[in-house]
């Protein structure tokens, strides 16, 4: 896949897991950097054809726990969107939980959780269409 997003997926290990919650809808949980590659591209090409652009304004790391080959770490986010070119707002806020690991001496992603603080303005099906990922 190629794609300005795909380098992010060096950043990940193998056996990477990912959990979406909103409240009011079920949780998605993403296994595997294959699946959350598939799915990161199945929500880009969705967004790329409504002409939604997303950016996240996050804070810096809160480092919960580290260790010399591990650490969770902590940051809150505030989505922000516009569609078509239009103005630029903020609509939802969430708090993730990112857990690293060094293998090989380098620091990958193993592990996230992110919750937001009320509904999107899309499905969490719509954004993170888990359906193109083979079970």
């Amino acid at each position: 896949m190629s794609s300005s997003w795909t380098p992010i997926m060096g950043t990940v290990t193998a056996d990477f897991e990912a959990e979406y919650k909103i409240p009011g809808e079920l949780g998605h949980k993403v296994s595997g950097r294959d699946a959350f590659e598939k799915m990161m591209a199945a929500r880009f090409a969705f967004f790329k054809a409504e002409g939604v652009h997303r950016r996240h304004v996050i804070t810096a790391p809160y480092f919960l726990e580290q260790t010399a080959d591990s650490a969770r770490v902590l940051i809150n986010i505030l989505v922000c969107t516009t569609t078509n070119h239009e103005k630029w707002h903020p609509f939802a806020s969430a708090m993730a939980e990112f857990r690293v690991a060094k293998r090989d001496g380098v620091w990958a992603f193993t592990h996230q959780i992110e919750v937001t603080d009320s509904k999107l303005d899309m499905s969490l099906i719509k954004l993170l269409p888990t359906s193109v990922i083979e079970k």
